[in-house]
């Protein structure tokens, strides 16, 4: 079975690289030395190769991450700003603020909008909002007699009901979808 003719009609081909046979058994270190110059040379080939990003931004950065990690997935901007002014990192205005958090976004670490109704909040953790779509595109409700009308709702006319949306978030308690949820369905 070849994986490139499998994926050849897909976008995911598009991941495909070189293809290496790793031994842990032998000492060669050449072939590690193989990968190592793909990955560079890949990693020289992204739009953001380059691009300069001013170590308060990695400060900040790391912040988020710990927070990411503490099972925040949501903080509002105002939240952050006061993190971010902080003596150790020191982004002192709104406008390094704001491209700080669109450079984060641009390489896939936060998710921010710069729009009227979305600005207030950013997604620290993008693989939450991944897993709020899949906790409402569900294709079952086991042994939930009570929503079956707005089950019946869904299935027919492609609507979520209020009631169907908390019932769907309830599901999945450790992700704090229902205390997110007015941010998450603005977005």
């Amino acid at each position: 079975m070849n994986l490139g003719k499998i994926l050849n009609p897909q976008k995911k081909n598009e991941h495909l690289r070189n293809i290496y046979f790793v031994s842990n058994t032998e000492d060669d270190d050449t072939i590690f030395q193989k990968i190592r110059q793909e990955i560079s040379h890949h990693a020289m080939n992204m739009n953001d190769w380059g691009r300069t990003c001013p170590l308060k931004w990695l400060l900040f950065q790391q912040v988020l991450g710990k927070m990411k990690d503490s099972d925040v997935p949501i903080s509002t901007t105002t939240k952050l700003k006061i993190i971010a002014k902080h003596d150790s990192i020191g982004i002192e205005n709104d406008e390094e603020f704001k491209k700080c958090l669109e450079y984060f976004h641009d390489i896939g670490s936060v998710i921010y909008f710069d729009e009227e109704n979305l600005k207030e909040h950013v997604i620290l953790d993008p693989k939450w909002l991944i897993d709020a779509f899949r906790c409402l595109v569900t294709d079952k409700i086991e042994n939930i007699i009570q929503s079956s009308v707005d089950w019946q709702t869904l299935k027919e006319n492609g609507e979520l009901t209020p009631k169907l949306i908390d019932l769907l978030f309830k599901k999945v308690p450790k992700l704090k979808f229902v205390e997110n949820k007015n941010t998450y369905l603005k977005l």
